[in-house]
């Protein structure tokens, strides 16, 4: 019987902390029965891609308009599209030359990579000097991916700890500390520096999930009590891991400048929604224009914009009342903060309104959670309309309303981060009906389709979930995931031979696409363990009969 490839990773941890299974371990070496791996072609080949990813050993081959990445477990075509520059030892096609200058260094056998012209003999040199580079990176990332090894950094505003790689947390230090100087700029306030924050930054949503104790649909959350915060980094969906990061950190500098008052929640996720949508600029001169918040949110506001289709219109004065937010009032919270701040008659009130009922005079505030305190809504609302000089909420609703019905969005982008968003939320039903209507428009991004398949196969809709992340496959054949997704999926029918065989080529491609991956590397190992025992089991079965 075929081992579920959906083996929970945190219950096979323990079996890592010894070093006992790792990639290249005795245990992967081990000979079996199986049907062996495609011949490899020989050669060397390295090829960088337009979103920054690289990878360099295998043989290259030129098709038409695709690459033929030949890896040891199969060949992968790759869109030229999607290529920057490629060089391979097998191919003599992988540059186009643009003068006689070129011409005549490609006549000398000459390659161009990344700029430079190389020698094949230079090139191989290079791409070992690489894969030792990368051995050595891999080494130092998995010992650390336990989290008892994490990485623990002392800032200037923060205390980081973290397991993803040590580049990426230099970048991403970057951004909490430029929004740190945006949110103080804005403000004016003076945070507590009493106690440093701790920033818990994990590899991914297992480690999140394990360490934090955080449940399904949490991407990342802010304990108010301990100053901690919780969010992972999703490398398949950069822009959104950044939106929650600054979501989060919006709370964390709020708890850090309010003493002990707590917004309501129709401000406070409001808010923190509007900061979410704050965009990064590292080419920009000005370090005032790195970082610049109130963007609008394509996603959020297909949200609203589909509740408005279903006549599900989200009433102010119910906003105001609600003590909690789900995912549909984090969108609607949001649209109302972008208007106030976008329309000028507003802004400025609505500015002095927010710092007013946590620190202002003659306010009314009740007890809270944790010996903190609030305000009640009858007061925030009555102190809204004040400020803003509005007679009633119903005003300020149809002005609101009119607001969301000018905003204009281009639906399939929005319609894939929408359903990207409610799925990760734990709407499940709504992302797949937006997700469906994506994908019959021509959705481009492979993240949707992979989103969409797991949706699919959580319905028991397989078969059109194994399209689907084939599709995803399709349009990033390099990306590890959809490899590991497709085997896992292969891994629920009761595994005929030819699915098993398929399931491993996949694992195998999965883990050599993306090497750093623990969870890859054990899956394999597991579907490799239960072949074994199958081909044991067959062996015992014909000595048995030859008895």
């Amino acid at each position: 019987m075929t081992v579920s490839l959906a083996h929970p990773l945190r219950l096979l941890l323990p079996l890592l902390a010894g070093g006992a299974l790792l990639l290249g371990s005795a245990v992967a070496q081990k000979k079996s029965a199986l049907p062996t791996k495609p011949k490899r072609v020989e050669g060397e080949g390295a090829l960088s891609l337009l979103d920054g990813r690289f990878i360099f050993g295998p043989a290259i081959d030129k098709d038409g308009d695709h690459l033929i990445v030949h890896f040891e477990n199969g060949d992968v075509r790759v869109p030229q599209k999607l290529v920057v520059s490629w060089f391979s030892t097998t191919s003599k096609a992988s540059y186009v030359p643009k003068n006689d200058k070129e011409r005549a260094k490609l006549a000398k056998g000459l390659i161009l990579f990344n700029g430079r012209w190389l020698s094949q003999k230079e090139a191989k040199k290079q791409i070992k000097r690489m894969q030792k580079k990368l051995a050595a990176k891999i080494k130092v990332q998995q010992a650390h991916k336990l989290w008892r090894n994490a990485y623990v950094f002392k800032g200037k505003n923060y205390i980081f700890e973290y397991n993803i790689p040590q580049e990426k947390f230099e970048e991403m230090r970057e951004l909490f500390d430029l929004f740190w100087d945006v949110f103080m700029r804005k403000w004016k306030l003076k945070p507590d520096k009493k106690k440093k924050p701790t920033i818990h930054l994990f590899a991914d949503r297992g480690d999140l999930e394990q360490i934090s104790g955080a449940g399904g649909g949490i991407l990342g959350f802010y304990n108010f009590g301990t100053k901690d915060l919780y969010f992972y980094w999703d490398r398949h969906d950069p822009v959104f891991t950044i939106d929650v990061m600054f979501h989060e950190l919006q709370h964390l500098l709020v708890d850090m400048t309010n003493g002990n008052f707590l917004y309501p929640a129709w401000v406070s996720e409001s808010m923190a929604e509007y900061y979410g949508a704050s965009r990064w600029n590292p080419k920009a001169k000005r370090k005032k224009d790195k970082l610049t918040a109130g963007h609008l949110q394509a996603g959020r506001l297909m949200v609203v914009k589909e509740d408005i289709k279903k006549k599900r219109w989200i009433k102010l004065k119910d906003m105001i009342y609600k003590p909690r937010f789900d995912a549909r009032d984090y969108a609607w919270g949001w649209t109302f903060v972008h208007y106030l701040f976008s329309e000028k008659k507003y802004a400025s009130k609505y500015r002095k309104f927010y710092l007013e009922i946590a620190a202002g005079r003659g306010i009314r505030r009740v007890p809270a959670a944790a010996g903190n305190v609030t305000i009640e809504p009858e007061t925030a609302e009555k102190l809204l309309l004040k400020r803003l000089g509005v007679k009633s909420l119903d005003i300020l609703e149809k002005e609101w309303y009119a607001y969301i019905k000018s905003l204009q969005v281009t639906e399939v982008d929005a319609l894939e981060m929408a359903g990207r968003y409610m799925a990760r939320s734990g709407n499940r039903k709504e992302a797949k009906d937006m997700l469906s209507r994506a994908v019959s428009q021509g959705a481009k991004t492979p993240q949707t389709y992979s989103v969409y398949a797991r949706l699919l196969s959580r319905s028991s809709e397989r078969e059109e979930a194994i399209r689907m992340i084939s599709k995803a496959m399709e349009l990033d054949p390099l990306e590890g995931s959809h490899y590991f997704e497709k085997a896992r999926l292969l891994g629920r029918n009761e595994g005929s031979k030819r699915d098993q065989e398929e399931i491993l080529k996949l694992l195998g491609l999965a883990c050599e696409l993306d090497p750093e991956n623990l969870e890859f590397a054990i899956a394999r190992e597991i579907e490799l363990e239960s072949a074994r025992e199958e081909e044991r089991e067959r062996n015992r079965r014909k000595k048995k009969g030859r008895d």
